[in-house]
């Protein structure tokens, strides 16, 4: 079955609170980042066409962590020895301010 695209406008507004914790462990020549934030988009700034169907509101969660090189690279270009990327982003039902 195909679906007729009329419009793909997903543009809206809200608004974000945000908080970042970041570290640095000497011994491992590591840098690491905790990024927690809470979104909320209030139903009347939505776009009609995604009530029911995106949520209002939202908690993303990021970790970062970089070990550092101990050295430079043959053409002197620094790159991380290990780094570790993981986020998640949990979309809260039926909460719409």
């Amino acid at each position: 079955m195909a679906t007729l695209l009329k419009n793909g406008n997903f543009a809206t507004n809200f608004f974000e609170l945000e908080f970042i914790k970041t570290g640095f462990s000497k011994t491992l020549n590591a840098t690491k980042f905790f990024k927690s934030s809470l979104e909320a988009l209030p139903r009347s700034w939505m776009l009609n066409e995604l009530h029911g169907k995106y949520s209002g509101f939202c908690w993303h969660n990021a970790f970062f962590a970089y070990k550092l090189p101990i050295k430079m690279g043959r053409r002197g270009s620094v790159k991380a020895d290990f780094s570790l990327k993981s986020e998640t982003t949990w979309l809260i039902e039926n909460i719409l301010i």
